[in-house]
């Protein structure tokens, strides 16, 4: 199944969003506590429709990218806040797998009339 930027969930249409977190000197278990929380169906989720579905943390980089399911970016960031949890950018992201060969967005380019498309390898 091809998972695009917006699915079903509960009647209502939601899209996939990526929260920026920046993790300045956290400790293994304080990033261990934060994606505890994340994976919880606590109420600020569930009363906003907002699901985690994973994250990527880079040490090096110390910095972590969770993806969320949700009907909005206010939403997600709001859900996120009210759980006191880091957040930086929240921005619609698109799931894209090996087999698919061009990924058309609306980036920055469609602002300016032109449509945003990778060829991919």
């Amino acid at each position: 199944m091809r998972r695009t930027g917006s699915v079903r969930h509960g009647g209502g249409v939601q899209q996939i969003f990526v929260v920026e977190r920046y993790l300045v000197g956290w400790t293994g278990e304080e990033i261990d506590e934060m994606e505890r929380r994340c994976g919880e169906s606590t109420p600020e989720f569930i009363e906003r429709g907002v699901r985690h579905l994973e994250s990527i943390v880079i040490p090096s980089d110390e910095t972590c990218l969770s993806l969320f399911e949700g009907p909005d970016a206010e939403t997600v960031r709001d859900a996120n806040e009210a759980c006191r949890l880091p957040t930086g950018r929240v921005l619609p992201a698109v799931f894209h797998r090996p087999g698919q060969h061009t990924a058309r967005l609306a980036g920055p380019s469609a602002a300016a009339g032109r449509e945003q498309q990778w060829h991919l390898p």
